[in-house]
Protein backbone atom coordinates (compact mmCIF):
# COMPACT_ATOMS: atom_id res chain seq x y z
CA UNK A 1 0.00 0.00 0.00
CA UNK A 2 1.39 3.47 -1.25
CA UNK A 3 2.07 5.34 1.83
CA UNK A 4 0.20 8.65 0.04
CA UNK A 5 -2.24 6.93 -2.43
CA UNK A 6 -4.09 10.35 -3.70
CA UNK A 7 -2.89 11.01 -6.86
CA UNK A 8 -3.22 13.66 -9.91
CA UNK A 9 -4.07 13.08 -13.42
CA UNK A 10 -0.68 14.07 -14.63
CA UNK A 11 0.96 11.80 -11.76
CA UNK A 12 -1.02 8.90 -13.60
CA UNK A 13 -0.30 9.79 -17.21
CA UNK A 14 3.14 10.01 -16.43
CA UNK A 15 3.29 6.34 -14.89
CA UNK A 16 2.12 4.86 -17.78
CA UNK A 17 5.26 6.47 -20.01
CA UNK A 18 7.70 4.52 -17.87
CA UNK A 19 7.54 1.46 -19.73
CA UNK A 20 8.45 3.23 -23.20
CA UNK A 21 11.35 4.67 -21.24
CA UNK A 22 12.64 1.82 -19.71
CA UNK A 23 12.89 0.17 -23.70
CA UNK A 24 14.96 3.19 -24.98
CA UNK A 25 18.26 2.52 -26.60
CA UNK A 26 20.50 4.44 -24.18
CA UNK A 27 20.45 5.38 -20.50
CA UNK A 28 21.35 9.26 -21.98
CA UNK A 29 17.81 8.98 -23.89
CA UNK A 30 16.09 7.74 -20.81
CA UNK A 31 17.36 10.82 -18.34
CA UNK A 32 16.45 13.08 -21.22
CA UNK A 33 13.14 11.44 -21.41
CA UNK A 34 12.52 11.58 -18.24
CA UNK A 35 13.50 15.27 -17.28
CA UNK A 36 10.94 16.29 -19.83
CA UNK A 37 8.23 14.84 -18.77
CA UNK A 38 8.87 15.97 -14.89
CA UNK A 39 8.95 19.54 -17.05
CA UNK A 40 5.15 18.79 -17.70
CA UNK A 41 4.32 19.44 -14.02
CA UNK A 42 4.57 23.43 -14.92
CA UNK A 43 1.00 22.85 -16.69
CA UNK A 44 -0.38 20.51 -14.02
CA UNK A 45 -3.46 22.60 -13.23
CA UNK A 46 -4.30 22.72 -17.10
CA UNK A 47 -3.70 19.19 -17.56
CA UNK A 48 -5.58 17.79 -14.17
CA UNK A 49 -8.43 20.11 -15.19
CA UNK A 50 -8.55 18.62 -18.67
CA UNK A 51 -11.59 16.25 -19.19
CA UNK A 52 -10.48 14.21 -22.06
CA UNK A 53 -10.48 10.73 -21.10
CA UNK A 54 -7.30 10.44 -22.62
CA UNK A 55 -4.50 12.96 -21.29
CA UNK A 56 -1.76 12.03 -23.03
CA UNK A 57 -2.96 14.90 -25.63
CA UNK A 58 -2.04 17.77 -22.83
CA UNK A 59 0.98 16.06 -21.75
CA UNK A 60 2.24 16.01 -25.57
CA UNK A 61 1.52 19.54 -26.35
CA UNK A 62 3.13 20.18 -22.76
CA UNK A 63 6.30 18.68 -23.95
CA UNK A 64 6.12 20.92 -27.15
CA UNK A 65 5.79 24.47 -25.36
CA UNK A 66 8.62 23.12 -23.19
CA UNK A 67 10.73 22.68 -26.33
CA UNK A 68 9.56 25.60 -28.08
CA UNK A 69 10.07 27.88 -24.71
CA UNK A 70 13.65 26.36 -24.31
CA UNK A 71 14.57 27.25 -28.28
CA UNK A 72 13.38 30.53 -28.05
CA UNK A 73 15.23 31.46 -24.86
CA UNK A 74 18.61 29.91 -26.20
CA UNK A 75 18.29 31.66 -29.68
CA UNK A 76 18.20 34.65 -27.20
CA UNK A 77 20.96 34.39 -25.45
CA UNK A 78 22.90 33.23 -29.17
CA UNK A 79 23.69 29.43 -27.95
CA UNK A 80 21.73 27.88 -30.18
CA UNK A 81 24.45 27.00 -32.42
CA UNK A 82 26.47 25.05 -30.04
CA UNK A 83 23.23 23.11 -29.07
CA UNK A 84 22.87 22.19 -32.57
CA UNK A 85 26.68 20.32 -32.33
CA UNK A 86 24.97 17.97 -30.07
CA UNK A 87 24.09 14.56 -30.57
CA UNK A 88 20.19 14.22 -31.12
CA UNK A 89 19.43 12.86 -28.09
CA UNK A 90 20.79 15.84 -26.43
CA UNK A 91 18.84 18.19 -28.31
CA UNK A 92 15.30 16.79 -27.44
CA UNK A 93 16.78 17.26 -23.47
CA UNK A 94 17.03 19.93 -24.52
CA UNK A 95 20.30 21.15 -22.24
CA UNK A 96 24.00 20.76 -22.86
CA UNK A 97 24.18 18.10 -20.08
CA UNK A 98 28.01 19.01 -19.35
CA UNK A 99 26.40 22.52 -18.34
CA UNK A 100 23.93 20.77 -16.30
CA UNK A 101 25.72 18.44 -14.44
CA UNK A 102 26.25 20.58 -10.85
CA UNK A 103 22.93 21.24 -10.12
CA UNK A 104 23.15 21.14 -5.80
CA UNK A 105 23.01 24.36 -4.02
CA UNK A 106 24.26 25.07 -0.69
CA UNK A 107 22.27 26.02 2.07
CA UNK A 108 23.47 28.85 4.57
CA UNK A 109 23.64 26.57 7.75
CA UNK A 110 26.21 24.06 5.26
CA UNK A 111 27.85 26.67 4.51
CA UNK A 112 28.96 27.98 7.88
CA UNK A 113 29.53 24.18 8.75
CA UNK A 114 31.90 23.62 6.02
CA UNK A 115 33.79 27.43 6.81
CA UNK A 116 33.98 26.12 10.84
CA UNK A 117 35.89 22.88 9.54
CA UNK A 118 38.29 24.10 7.53
CA UNK A 119 39.66 28.02 8.97
CA UNK A 120 41.84 26.35 11.24
CA UNK A 121 43.71 24.65 7.97
CA UNK A 122 43.03 28.22 6.02
CA UNK A 123 46.43 29.71 6.40
CA UNK A 124 49.07 32.35 4.46
CA UNK A 125 50.90 30.30 1.84
CA UNK A 126 48.13 27.72 1.19
CA UNK A 127 45.24 29.72 0.88
CA UNK A 128 44.76 29.87 -3.17
CA UNK A 129 46.02 25.88 -3.43
CA UNK A 130 43.19 25.01 -0.63
CA UNK A 131 40.50 27.06 -2.77
CA UNK A 132 41.68 24.80 -5.65
CA UNK A 133 41.33 21.83 -4.15
CA UNK A 134 37.79 22.59 -2.19
CA UNK A 135 36.45 24.02 -5.53
CA UNK A 136 37.12 20.71 -7.22
CA UNK A 137 35.46 18.51 -4.48
CA UNK A 138 32.34 20.63 -4.55
CA UNK A 139 32.46 20.64 -8.37
CA UNK A 140 32.85 16.63 -8.68
CA UNK A 141 30.15 16.23 -5.94
CA UNK A 142 27.38 17.93 -7.68
CA UNK A 143 27.36 21.35 -6.50
CA UNK A 144 26.60 24.57 -8.50
CA UNK A 145 29.50 27.13 -9.16
CA UNK A 146 27.00 29.66 -6.95
CA UNK A 147 27.03 26.76 -4.08
CA UNK A 148 31.33 26.68 -4.38
CA UNK A 149 31.32 30.92 -4.47
CA UNK A 150 28.65 30.62 -1.40
CA UNK A 151 31.54 28.99 0.36
CA UNK A 152 34.79 30.35 -0.55
CA UNK A 153 33.35 34.04 0.13
CA UNK A 154 32.57 33.24 3.65
CA UNK A 155 35.77 31.67 4.44
CA UNK A 156 37.40 34.56 3.42
CA UNK A 157 35.17 36.72 5.29
CA UNK A 158 35.53 34.81 8.35
CA UNK A 159 39.40 34.18 7.96
CA UNK A 160 40.17 37.88 7.32
CA UNK A 161 41.14 36.90 3.65
CA UNK A 162 41.67 40.05 1.70
CA UNK A 163 42.15 38.31 -1.81
CA UNK A 164 38.45 37.60 -2.21
CA UNK A 165 37.52 38.21 -5.59
CA UNK A 166 41.14 36.47 -6.27
CA UNK A 167 39.73 33.22 -4.57
CA UNK A 168 36.86 33.36 -6.58
CA UNK A 169 38.86 33.32 -9.74
CA UNK A 170 40.55 29.90 -9.07
CA UNK A 171 37.06 28.65 -8.04
CA UNK A 172 35.50 29.88 -11.75
CA UNK A 173 38.26 28.84 -13.45
CA UNK A 174 38.17 25.55 -11.83
CA UNK A 175 34.69 25.12 -13.13
CA UNK A 176 35.22 25.93 -16.16
CA UNK A 177 37.70 23.71 -16.54
CA UNK A 178 35.20 21.03 -15.64
CA UNK A 179 32.97 22.25 -18.05
CA UNK A 180 35.67 21.94 -20.73
CA UNK A 181 35.87 18.09 -20.06
CA UNK A 182 39.59 19.36 -18.72
CA UNK A 183 40.24 16.84 -15.51
CA UNK A 184 40.66 18.44 -12.30
CA UNK A 185 41.13 17.61 -8.54
CA UNK A 186 38.60 16.16 -6.11
CA UNK A 187 38.48 14.89 -2.47
CA UNK A 188 41.64 13.41 -2.86
CA UNK A 189 43.09 16.80 -4.18
CA UNK A 190 41.91 18.55 -1.27
CA UNK A 191 43.38 15.62 1.06
CA UNK A 192 46.77 15.88 -0.49
CA UNK A 193 46.85 19.60 0.03
CA UNK A 194 46.01 19.46 3.42
CA UNK A 195 48.61 17.16 4.35
CA UNK A 196 51.48 19.68 3.39
CA UNK A 197 50.52 22.03 6.63
CA UNK A 198 49.12 19.28 9.05
CA UNK A 199 48.95 15.56 10.18
CA UNK A 200 47.81 12.95 8.16
CA UNK A 201 44.86 11.96 10.73
CA UNK A 202 44.13 15.87 11.00
CA UNK A 203 43.86 16.28 7.19
CA UNK A 204 41.57 13.40 6.48
CA UNK A 205 39.24 14.52 9.12
CA UNK A 206 38.73 17.62 7.88
CA UNK A 207 37.56 15.72 4.36
CA UNK A 208 35.75 13.45 6.07
CA UNK A 209 33.85 16.15 8.12
CA UNK A 210 33.05 18.31 4.77
CA UNK A 211 32.01 15.03 2.82
CA UNK A 212 29.38 14.55 5.84
CA UNK A 213 28.06 18.11 5.85
CA UNK A 214 27.68 17.28 1.45
CA UNK A 215 26.30 13.80 1.51
CA UNK A 216 22.76 15.18 3.02
CA UNK A 217 22.75 16.24 -0.44
CA UNK A 218 22.77 12.66 -1.57
CA UNK A 219 18.53 12.09 -1.67
CA UNK A 220 17.97 11.90 -5.28
CA UNK A 221 14.89 14.26 -5.17
CA UNK A 222 16.61 16.79 -2.19
CA UNK A 223 19.56 17.29 -4.57
CA UNK A 224 17.27 18.80 -6.84
CA UNK A 225 15.71 21.31 -4.56
CA UNK A 226 16.35 25.01 -4.42
CA UNK A 227 18.24 26.33 -1.38
CA UNK A 228 15.37 28.09 -0.11
CA UNK A 229 13.48 24.64 0.30
CA UNK A 230 16.35 22.74 1.88
CA UNK A 231 16.67 26.05 4.14
CA UNK A 232 13.23 25.33 5.30
CA UNK A 233 13.90 21.76 6.18
CA UNK A 234 16.91 22.68 8.17
CA UNK A 235 16.56 21.45 11.39
CA UNK A 236 13.66 18.99 11.03
CA UNK A 237 14.20 15.20 10.68
CA UNK A 238 12.47 14.18 6.86
CA UNK A 239 12.72 11.27 4.91
CA UNK A 240 11.83 11.41 1.02
CA UNK A 241 8.83 8.43 0.63
CA UNK A 242 7.42 9.49 -2.74
CA UNK A 243 9.73 10.52 -5.92
CA UNK A 244 6.70 11.51 -8.25
CA UNK A 245 5.44 13.71 -7.27
CA UNK A 246 8.16 14.46 -4.39
CA UNK A 247 6.62 13.96 -0.75
CA UNK A 248 8.31 13.69 2.71
CA UNK A 249 7.53 12.82 6.02
CA UNK A 250 8.50 15.38 8.34
CA UNK A 251 9.34 15.85 11.86
CA UNK A 252 8.63 19.20 12.27
CA UNK A 253 10.61 20.75 15.01
CA UNK A 254 8.40 23.65 15.68
CA UNK A 255 4.93 21.97 15.11
CA UNK A 256 5.64 19.02 17.35
CA UNK A 257 4.25 16.92 14.68
CA UNK A 258 4.85 13.97 12.29
CA UNK A 259 3.35 15.30 8.82
CA UNK A 260 3.06 14.79 5.25
CA UNK A 261 4.70 17.56 3.37
CA UNK A 262 4.89 17.57 -0.90
CA UNK A 263 6.95 20.10 -2.63
CA UNK A 264 4.74 21.68 -5.00
CA UNK A 265 6.31 22.87 -8.44
CA UNK A 266 4.80 25.77 -10.15
CA UNK A 267 6.15 27.84 -13.31
CA UNK A 268 8.07 30.99 -12.65
CA UNK A 269 7.06 33.20 -15.61
CA UNK A 270 11.04 34.68 -16.04
CA UNK A 271 12.49 31.53 -16.83
CA UNK A 272 12.12 27.85 -17.54
CA UNK A 273 13.19 26.86 -13.80
CA UNK A 274 10.07 25.61 -11.91
CA UNK A 275 9.42 27.25 -8.54
CA UNK A 276 9.39 25.31 -5.50
CA UNK A 277 7.27 25.68 -2.23
CA UNK A 278 6.59 23.19 0.83
CA UNK A 279 3.10 22.55 1.62
CA UNK A 280 2.36 20.70 4.39
CA UNK A 281 -0.46 18.39 4.82
CA UNK A 282 -1.78 15.74 7.17
CA UNK A 283 -0.91 15.25 10.57
CA UNK A 284 0.04 11.26 11.53
CA UNK A 285 1.26 11.36 14.65
CA UNK A 286 1.03 14.53 17.41
CA UNK A 287 4.45 14.10 18.65
CA UNK A 288 7.73 13.78 17.46
CA UNK A 289 10.67 12.04 18.17
CA UNK A 290 13.93 14.24 20.10
CA UNK A 291 15.96 11.69 21.06
CA UNK A 292 16.58 7.98 19.46
CA UNK A 293 19.21 4.95 20.39
CA UNK A 294 19.08 2.13 18.08
CA UNK A 295 19.56 -1.30 20.24
CA UNK A 296 21.32 -3.97 18.32
CA UNK A 297 22.07 -7.64 19.30
CA UNK A 298 25.70 -8.56 18.40
CA UNK A 299 23.75 -12.21 18.57
CA UNK A 300 21.36 -11.93 15.75
CA UNK A 301 20.97 -8.37 13.19
CA UNK A 302 17.74 -8.63 12.79
CA UNK A 303 16.67 -8.05 16.30
CA UNK A 304 16.71 -4.69 16.12
CA UNK A 305 14.60 -2.00 18.85
CA UNK A 306 15.08 1.77 19.22
CA UNK A 307 14.09 3.64 22.59
CA UNK A 308 12.49 7.01 21.82
CA UNK A 309 12.06 10.03 23.54
CA UNK A 310 9.02 11.84 22.01
CA UNK A 311 7.73 15.19 22.94
CA UNK A 312 3.92 16.36 21.88
CA UNK A 313 2.78 19.82 20.91
CA UNK A 314 2.00 20.20 24.66
CA UNK A 315 5.34 19.92 25.87
CA UNK A 316 4.68 16.71 27.38
CA UNK A 317 7.74 14.49 27.15
CA UNK A 318 8.12 10.45 27.40
CA UNK A 319 10.45 7.68 26.65
CA UNK A 320 10.12 4.50 24.93
CA UNK A 321 11.27 0.80 26.12
CA UNK A 322 13.47 -0.53 23.90
CA UNK A 323 10.59 -2.33 21.21
CA UNK A 324 10.43 -2.52 17.69
CA UNK A 325 8.39 0.25 15.57
CA UNK A 326 5.48 -1.40 15.48
CA UNK A 327 5.37 -1.70 19.27
CA UNK A 328 5.70 2.07 19.40
CA UNK A 329 3.07 2.98 17.08
CA UNK A 330 1.08 0.38 19.54
CA UNK A 331 2.49 3.00 23.10
CA UNK A 332 1.13 6.19 20.60
CA UNK A 333 -1.79 4.70 19.97
CA UNK A 334 -3.00 3.83 23.68
CA UNK A 335 -1.72 7.61 24.22
CA UNK A 336 -4.49 8.95 21.56
CA UNK A 337 -1.25 10.45 19.40
CA UNK A 338 -1.77 7.84 16.40
CA UNK A 339 -3.92 10.28 14.41
CA UNK A 340 -3.33 8.26 10.70
CA UNK A 341 -3.19 4.57 12.12
CA UNK A 342 -2.67 2.90 8.41
CA UNK A 343 0.83 4.64 7.56
CA UNK A 344 1.76 5.74 11.42
CA UNK A 345 4.31 2.97 11.20
CA UNK A 346 5.50 3.61 7.56
CA UNK A 347 5.71 7.73 8.54
CA UNK A 348 7.73 6.44 11.93
CA UNK A 349 10.11 4.09 10.16
CA UNK A 350 10.86 6.88 7.23
CA UNK A 351 11.55 9.33 10.39
CA UNK A 352 13.67 7.12 11.77
CA UNK A 353 15.59 6.44 8.84
CA UNK A 354 16.06 10.60 8.03
CA UNK A 355 17.27 10.45 11.57
CA UNK A 356 20.23 7.92 10.82
CA UNK A 357 20.64 9.14 7.14
CA UNK A 358 21.83 12.54 8.89
CA UNK A 359 23.73 10.09 11.99
CA UNK A 360 21.89 11.68 14.67
CA UNK A 361 20.87 8.22 15.95
CA UNK A 362 22.74 6.73 18.93
CA UNK A 363 23.58 3.04 18.41
CA UNK A 364 24.31 0.12 21.25
CA UNK A 365 25.48 -2.81 20.56
CA UNK A 366 24.37 -5.01 23.31
CA UNK A 367 22.46 -8.15 24.13
CA UNK A 368 19.53 -7.55 26.90
CA UNK A 369 19.55 -10.58 28.85
CA UNK A 370 22.09 -11.07 31.56
CA UNK A 371 24.91 -13.20 31.10
CA UNK A 372 28.16 -14.44 29.27
CA UNK A 373 28.21 -14.36 25.08
CA UNK A 374 31.17 -15.58 23.11
CA UNK A 375 31.29 -12.96 20.40
CA UNK A 376 34.07 -11.75 17.78
CA UNK A 377 35.93 -14.47 19.34
CA UNK A 378 35.58 -12.95 22.81
CA UNK A 379 33.80 -14.08 26.10
CA UNK A 380 31.22 -10.71 26.21
CA UNK A 381 29.49 -9.86 29.72
CA UNK A 382 26.21 -8.62 29.40
CA UNK A 383 24.04 -6.16 31.90
CA UNK A 384 26.30 -8.04 34.87
CA UNK A 385 28.60 -6.12 37.07
CA UNK A 386 32.14 -7.32 37.15
CA UNK A 387 34.40 -7.09 41.06
CA UNK A 388 37.31 -6.21 40.07
CA UNK A 389 39.70 -7.39 42.68
CA UNK A 390 42.00 -5.80 44.19
CA UNK A 391 45.97 -6.83 44.63
CA UNK A 392 45.38 -7.35 48.37
CA UNK A 393 42.35 -9.67 47.42
CA UNK A 394 44.73 -11.67 44.90
CA UNK A 395 47.52 -12.14 46.61
CA UNK A 396 45.29 -13.65 49.95
CA UNK A 397 43.71 -15.79 47.20
CA UNK A 398 47.10 -16.87 46.43
CA UNK A 399 48.04 -17.49 49.65
CA UNK A 400 44.79 -19.41 50.53
CA UNK A 401 45.11 -21.64 47.02
CA UNK A 402 48.58 -22.68 47.89
CA UNK A 403 47.35 -23.82 51.56
CA UNK A 404 44.76 -25.94 49.98
CA UNK A 405 47.58 -27.39 47.83
CA UNK A 406 49.92 -28.17 50.67
CA UNK A 407 47.17 -29.94 52.96
CA UNK A 408 45.25 -31.70 49.96
CA UNK A 409 46.62 -35.80 49.60
CA UNK A 410 45.95 -35.56 45.39
CA UNK A 411 46.98 -32.17 44.46
CA UNK A 412 46.25 -33.19 41.28
CA UNK A 413 42.79 -33.91 41.86
CA UNK A 414 42.11 -30.33 43.81
CA UNK A 415 43.47 -28.61 40.99
CA UNK A 416 41.53 -29.98 38.10
CA UNK A 417 38.44 -29.46 40.08
CA UNK A 418 39.20 -25.75 40.87
CA UNK A 419 39.95 -25.36 36.98
CA UNK A 420 36.89 -27.07 35.99
CA UNK A 421 34.81 -25.15 38.09
CA UNK A 422 36.12 -21.90 36.77
CA UNK A 423 35.73 -23.09 33.10
CA UNK A 424 32.25 -24.96 33.57
CA UNK A 425 30.15 -22.20 32.98
CA UNK A 426 31.69 -21.35 29.52
CA UNK A 427 31.84 -24.44 28.56
CA UNK A 428 29.67 -22.88 24.88
CA UNK A 429 33.14 -21.16 23.89
CA UNK A 430 34.60 -24.31 23.31
CA UNK A 431 31.90 -26.26 21.23
CA UNK A 432 32.18 -22.91 19.13
CA UNK A 433 35.65 -23.49 18.48
CA UNK A 434 34.93 -26.50 17.22
CA UNK A 435 36.16 -27.57 13.76
CA UNK A 436 34.78 -29.54 10.83
CA UNK A 437 35.91 -33.51 11.72
CA UNK A 438 36.70 -32.57 15.34
CA UNK A 439 34.60 -31.44 18.32
CA UNK A 440 35.70 -29.33 21.57
CA UNK A 441 33.78 -29.57 24.98
CA UNK A 442 34.12 -30.12 28.35
CA UNK A 443 34.41 -33.50 29.74
CA UNK A 444 32.19 -34.33 32.99
CA UNK A 445 33.97 -35.43 36.46
CA UNK A 446 33.50 -38.87 37.19
CA UNK A 447 34.48 -38.74 40.98
CA UNK A 448 34.51 -42.43 42.44
CA UNK A 449 35.12 -43.44 45.96
CA UNK A 450 34.16 -44.25 49.67
CA UNK A 451 32.50 -42.03 52.14
CA UNK A 452 34.55 -39.65 54.28
CA UNK A 453 36.79 -39.55 51.11
CA UNK A 454 35.93 -35.36 50.40
CA UNK A 455 33.50 -35.25 47.34
CA UNK A 456 31.32 -33.36 49.48
CA UNK A 457 33.85 -30.92 50.43
CA UNK A 458 34.94 -30.99 46.87
CA UNK A 459 31.65 -30.27 45.69
CA UNK A 460 31.71 -27.14 48.13
CA UNK A 461 34.88 -26.17 46.80
CA UNK A 462 33.73 -26.04 43.35
CA UNK A 463 30.66 -23.83 44.58
CA UNK A 464 32.31 -21.69 46.59
CA UNK A 465 33.96 -20.22 43.31
CA UNK A 466 30.57 -18.06 42.92
CA UNK A 467 29.56 -18.08 46.78
CA UNK A 468 26.79 -20.54 46.62
CA UNK A 469 28.21 -22.65 49.60
CA UNK A 470 25.80 -22.04 52.13
CA UNK A 471 24.12 -25.59 51.79
CA UNK A 472 26.04 -28.05 51.38
CA UNK A 473 26.51 -30.05 48.47
CA UNK A 474 28.04 -32.63 47.02
CA UNK A 475 29.84 -32.94 43.80
CA UNK A 476 27.43 -34.92 42.43
CA UNK A 477 24.87 -32.12 42.46
CA UNK A 478 27.79 -30.44 40.76
CA UNK A 479 29.67 -32.38 38.14
CA UNK A 480 28.58 -31.44 35.06
CA UNK A 481 27.76 -28.24 32.90
CA UNK A 482 23.74 -28.53 33.17
CA UNK A 483 23.95 -28.89 37.12
CA UNK A 484 26.82 -26.83 37.85
CA UNK A 485 24.85 -24.18 35.88
CA UNK A 486 21.61 -24.77 38.05
CA UNK A 487 23.62 -24.98 40.93
CA UNK A 488 24.66 -21.78 40.68
CA UNK A 489 21.67 -20.10 39.26
CA UNK A 490 19.46 -21.06 42.31
CA UNK A 491 19.85 -18.87 45.97
CA UNK A 492 21.61 -20.62 48.23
Amino acid sequence: MSLFPDEDVLTREIETWRGFIDKLPSEEDKVILTKLLDKCYEYAVAINSHDHPFPAEPLIMSLLLLQHKLIRQLDSIDLLSDFIKETPSSIIGGINPSLNESINEITTTESSQIVSILASAYRNGNRNDIIFGLSGFLCHGGFSLNAAETVVNELCQTTGDEEIENRLVVVRNTYQKANDGKPITGRNGLIELLERIMEVEAATQITNDISQVLNKNNDQVLSQLNSAIRNELTGHIFETVCYDPPTLVVAHAIKKQILTCKIVRYPNNNTVERQENLRFGEVIINAIPEEITRYESPLNNDQIKYKIRFTTPFGESFTTQPKSPDKIILDLKMRGLNYKPRIAEESLNAVINGAQRTRIVKVVRQIETAGFYYIDGKIVASNITMHQPSSGEIKRCAEFLNELVARSKHPEILVTLIKWGILGPFSFVFKELSEEGTERWLPWLYLNGHTKTSKTADGTLVLSIYRKQKNKLSLASADNVARLGAAISHEM
